[in-house]
């Protein structure tokens, strides 16, 4: 890590904040010059590594004490999300000299190399992965990356969608705890998950807004969204967007294809995903509280106990 052989840094991290500036450059080795111990790297917080000779999987624990700024600009692509958080963090982002948008925890951001990220957090911790790869082996799988669209550009801010999301959880695990099998799980991971985002970036397309109803497609594009949507309460908005369609539109033709209202619907996916949480996994309960979208413990299991009659803990210690 850090062998500064290379003409450009893998990636360029500025930080600053109202006292100091902060610069890194991150240049990610061939795994074969590093193999005497776990590697980390000092980015205001450890970065545990993992890496093979086509992809490097960094886990990143950060604090910030006070409002941030940060400016990356990637030389390899990548996913990066933030999957846990303090419960009033807050970030934004976009590409340099446009608007930034809000973005949650949970959202996928794909890193494509030369495109410069700015973005600003407010004060607190995160957790973040990054998985990043070797650009000539990514373009093997991807397709060449300077010739995404505009379009395709925007969407790459918050990928939507459930399997990368799944992967990306599966892979800082294996960086947590690594195992014999950790570089063919790496590699067989990163390479699903370049399949699937050029997949995703070439077949989404916009639905036009015409009367109707909602196709198979339609329905698609909504379980896809809200299998994304770690970290944050899901929006109608967001859903009528992806769809192609206006709000107002959007939550008629919802109500005569399923007859419920999308509050509803949003309401009992969120109780299946709960429960699914609680009886499958030993997450802590503020944890799954914060990959539902609440901003507490407390007002999560007031919201489970109103649609179920008990509360989270109730279920889990169930025999």
């Amino acid at each position: 890590m850090n062998n500064q052989s290379k003409q450009h840094p893998d990636f360029s991290v500025q930080w600053h904040d109202s006292s100091q500036d902060f610069e890194s450059r991150i240049y990610i080795d061939n795994p074969d010059q590093n193999t005497d111990a776990l590697l980390l790297e000092q980015l205001r917080e450890p970065l545990i590594l993992l890496e093979t000779t086509t992809t490097c999987v960094a886990v990143t624990e950060m604090c910030w004490n006070e409002p941030t700024s940060i400016s990356l600009v990637p030389d390899r692509p990548a996913f990066s999300m933030m999957v846990s958080a303090s419960p009033l963090f807050s970030v934004q982002y976009g590409y340099e000299e446009e608007q930034d948008t809000a973005a949650a925890i949970g959202n996928t951001l794909f890193l494509v190399p030369g495109r410069k990220i700015t973005g600003h957090g407010s004060a607190g911790s995160f957790r973040s992965i990054m998985v990043s790869f070797d650009t000539a082996y990514a373009e093997t799988l991807f397709g060449t990356l300077g010739e995404l669209t505009s379009d395709q550009l925007t969407r790459a801010l918050c990928v939507q969608n459930s399997l990368i999301t799944s992967l990306l959880f599966r892979l800082m695990k294996e960086a947590m705890h690594p195992g014999t099998m950790s570089d063919a799980v790496v590699d067989a991971c990163g390479k699903t998950m370049l399949v699937e985002c050029a997949h995703w970036l070439n077949s989404t397309q916009p639905v036009a807004d015409v009367r109707g109803k909602l196709t198979p497609k339609h329905l698609a594009i909504i379980e896809e969204y809200l299998n994304s949507t770690h970290g944050k309460l899901p929006s109608v908005a967001d859903m009528a967007k992806a769809c192609g369609f206006s709000e107002r539109h959007f939550l008629k033709l919802f109500r005569e294809e399923k007859k419920c209202t999308v509050a509803q619907y949003i309401k009992a996916f969120q109780v299946a995903r709960a429960k699914t949480y609680l009886l499958d996994t030993d997450l802590p309960l503020k944890e799954i509280a914060f990959r539902l979208g609440f901003r507490s413990y407390n007002s999560f299991s007031s919201a489970f106990r109103a649609a179920t009659g008990q509360s989270p803990n109730a279920l889990r210690k169930k025999p």
